[in-house]
């Protein structure tokens, strides 16, 4: 795999304070890495592939269920929990190789710290809209 020349962080390429984006639980990507492999799921509906099409009410229903899930989670960890936790697969597709991992091809996702705090910023912000916070 080729190493990444000057790697450019979003953050300081329009000079946002980093730990603005770590409250935030954003992601600050590498721009001359990462940005070429993200797919817009959103752009999805707009395709003149009625499979494609198809994918996206897939994709969103998917997600909705997890919302769902999350917004009825009274804590992390009961039911409700585990079970978003279980939907919300973050993995890479074996052999693809988009990751940074060495040496593998299986792919490691996000992991599970990550996912993990991406699940708790959707479950507050679940909550906040089911209870009209």
């Amino acid at each position: 795999m080729a190493k990444t020349k000057n790697p450019t962080r979003f953050t300081d390429r329009f000079r946002i304070d980093k730990a603005l984006l770590k409250d935030r639980g954003a992601f600050d990507p590498i721009l001359n890495a990462d940005t070429p492999l993200f797919i817009d799921p959103l752009l999805l509906a707009q395709s003149a592939h009625e499979e494609m099409r198809a994918a996206h009410a897939t994709w969103r229903d998917h997600f909705v269920s997890i919302i769902d899930l999350l917004a009825a989670t009274r804590a992390r960890g009961d039911v409700a929990w585990r079970n978003a936790d279980r939907l919300f697969v973050a993995s890479e597709f074996k052999g693809t190789c988009l990751g940074y991992g060495k040496g593998s091809i299986e792919g490691s996702g996000i992991g599970p710290e990550l996912k993990g705090r991406l699940l708790s910023t959707v479950n507050r912000r679940a909550i906040l809209i089911r209870f009209g916070g």
